[in-house]
């Protein structure tokens, strides 16, 4: 057992690492970058991420394969014990691996994506939610994303095939376990996402952008006799008809659903908790604009209950480029007597205030009065709430830009920010008294 092991976790580093250092982090990089078939590159915690998904993923494949070894050492699995038995069908079966093991994959795959039918309950659905996408969270494939799946995804992955095929037509133990080794280095090298040197399968590239298309493989037009075949985003109406609630927009649009929904509760919760306490009548709960700059961008005023900032797309505030950002990292409810924010993510520090005697209580709530300006820490970024700077007392004393900067801001809080957009606008402008600061002077939060 533990050779299989040892032996199936060294082939996948040895051959998803060497391939990804080699694409993505290696000094060929630059040559190659005009065959990656999406221009953007995938962050730093994408490629973390994938790599220890598909280290478990490998876990799964090896039990599928010892399964199997024990299965065919007991008698309990028919098989061809030598070559010589049949050699034309073993060759046959041997051959064709590549396109034999593509229906299973379409049943597997498919029935994990939404049936969009009414005629039965949507069990793929729920198998989407809580199975599959754990492997869509590879926005932008590499090779370690191939067999990024959840682990009950994973063992289907393998087993399905392999066990299938092996009982149905009695194979010889070789072609069953070369099916395995196809399996994993057919989903690494086709995630790869470059058309040269690497073995990127656009068909499938086009799936993992679209989602709802393309569930197969070229080679086996299966997606094409079913009529889920796509070459461009436009084929999706041809698949799916008018229907908003497909396609990379239609999930967009379900989790900006979500996302209002998660923030409207909590503005819901918090006006019936302060009504039942007496602490505030129908007037007081009113939403106020509340200011917001990320990075030091130029500000806006956002009106409504409550706010959402993190990493995504679908937040009200994007923190854009910055991988320590969580996709959901706190709330705000915008009320007249002041700011209550909700650290969701338990890793948000406040940096700096104006008003630096008032004291914020212990936890990951706080109230901020409305013409208090706050700058709060998310993994290597700044988001200001409230008042711009230059309205405040301290700023308008201040000579100069940067002797402002030092009077206001403690040091060793907030790194430079990158140079990647954020939905509040573009980047402030550099100047050169900025960068004549210390490397640790938190640029990002002004």
């Amino acid at each position: 057992m533990w050779p299989l092991l040892v032996r199936n976790l060294i082939a996948t580093w040895v051959i998803c690492g060497f391939w990804d250092w080699f694409l993505y982090l290696s000094p060929m990089k630059e040559v190659l970058r005009p065959f990656k078939m999406n221009p953007k590159y995938p962050p730093l915690r994408q490629l973390q991420h994938d790599a220890l998904h598909t280290t478990l993923a490998t876990l799964c494949g090896s039990g599928v394969e010892i399964l199997l070894c024990r299965l065919w050492a007991t008698g309990m699995l028919p098989m061809q014990e030598t070559l010589a038995e049949a050699p034309l069908w073993t060759l046959l079966w041997a051959a064709t691996i590549v396109h034999w093991r593509i229906p299973h994959f379409y049943l597997m795959h498919r029935g994990m994506h939404p049936w969009r039918t009414t005629r039965v309950p949507d069990f793929g659905k729920f198998l989407y939610r809580h199975v599959h996408a754990q492997h869509h969270k590879s926005y932008l494939p590499t090779a370690f994303s191939g067999t990024n799946m959840h682990p009950v995804e994973a063992t289907l992955y393998y087993l399905m095939p392999s066990l299938f095929m092996a009982y149905l037509c009695r194979l010889h133990p070789a072609v069953a376990l070369g099916c395995i080794f196809d399996c994993a280095v057919g989903a690494w090298l086709g995630h790869d996402g470059f058309r040269w040197p690497g073995a990127g399968d656009f068909f499938h590239q086009l799936h993992h952008e679209h989602f709802d298309c393309n569930y197969g493989a070229q080679h086996i037009p299966i997606d094409k006799w079913l009529g889920t075949y796509c070459g461009s985003k436009a084929d999706l109406k041809k698949v799916w008809g008018t229907s908003s609630s497909v396609g990379r927009e239609g999930n967009m649009e379900c989790t900006q659903a979500r996302c209002r929904a998660v923030r409207d509760a909590f503005a819901e919760e918090l006006h019936l908790a302060l009504k039942s306490a007496g602490l505030s009548r129908e007037t007081d709960l009113a939403a106020v604009p509340l200011r917001v700059e990320v990075r030091g961008t130029a500000g806006r005023a956002l009106l409504d209950r409550s706010i959402a900032v993190g990493a995504k797309a679908e937040c009200d505030v994007q923190v854009f480029g910055d991988e320590e950002v969580l996709p959901l990292q706190f709330l705000v409810c915008s009320l007249p007597c002041g700011h209550i924010i909700a650290d969701i993510s338990g890793r948000t520090a406040l940096a700096w205030r104006s008003n630096p005697s008032a004291e914020l209580a212990a936890g990951s709530v706080w109230m901020i009065p409305p013409e208090e300006r706050v700058v709060l820490q998310v993994g290597h970024s700044c988001v200001a709430l409230g008042p711009p700077a230059n309205s405040l007392k301290a700023r308008k004393k201040a000579r100069t830009f940067g002797e402002a900067f030092r009077e206001d801001f403690p040091a060793k809080k907030c790194q430079k920010s990158s140079s990647a957009s954020t939905s509040c606008g573009s980047l402030y402008d550099s100047k050169p008294d900025i960068y004549s600061l210390r490397s640790d002077s938190p640029i990002s939060c002004i």
